[in-house]
């Protein structure tokens, strides 16, 4: 498969690695660290991005779950490795469609630096469903809010409802 992505050169696509679904590509030099943002490109549609944001989440703790054992949790308390939120905001064409609520308490540094940026990844693309019917909520409310207008509009007098032009 041949990714090109607007705006980026084939120089820079050759550090791109393409997840394993095939529909987000993202720049694997980059860190799964806290106060770091991942882009992740659509393969199939050029102009849809996704923005991955992490930041420190002080909530989470490995004591708060028990597939944690002692080494882990050790090496936790030593900085080691830690939790992140994720936040993800699709965008098209360079607008912003869409936040995701966030996703807290996934463990981030314990693993190699492509293996966390790979698990990151994946984390926020399986949240993408959620932002996807959040969409589709905001859609149908927007559908609801023109109808809403254009009746006032009309009932109004500001709109002729056979032609639908505005009156002067």
């Amino acid at each position: 498969m041949t990714l090109k992505i607007t705006g980026i050169s084939e120089a820079q696509l050759k550090h791109f690695i393409v997840t394993p679904r095939g529909q987000w590509a993202y720049d694997r030099r980059k860190y799964a660290a806290q106060g770091e943002r991942i882009t992740l490109y659509h393969t199939g549609l050029d102009l849809l991005t996704c923005d991955v944001t992490l930041t420190f989440d002080a909530d989470s703790s490995p004591l708060d779950d028990e597939c944690y054992d002692e080494a882990q949790i050790a090496a936790w308390r030593n900085g080691e490795w830690h939790y992140v939120v994720i936040k993800t905001q699709l965008q098209f064409d360079g607008d912003n469609v869409g936040d995701c609520d966030y996703l807290g308490g996934v463990d981030c540094g314990g693993m190699g630096r492509a293996e966390n940026l790979a698990y990151v990844v994946e984390c926020a693309i399986d949240h993408l469903p959620d932002l996807h019917e959040a969409l589709a909520e905001r859609v149908k409310a927007s559908h609801r809010m023109i109808g809403a207008i254009e009746r006032w509009q009309v009932g109004t007098g500001k709109i002729h409802a056979k032609s639908a032009t505005v009156s002067k």
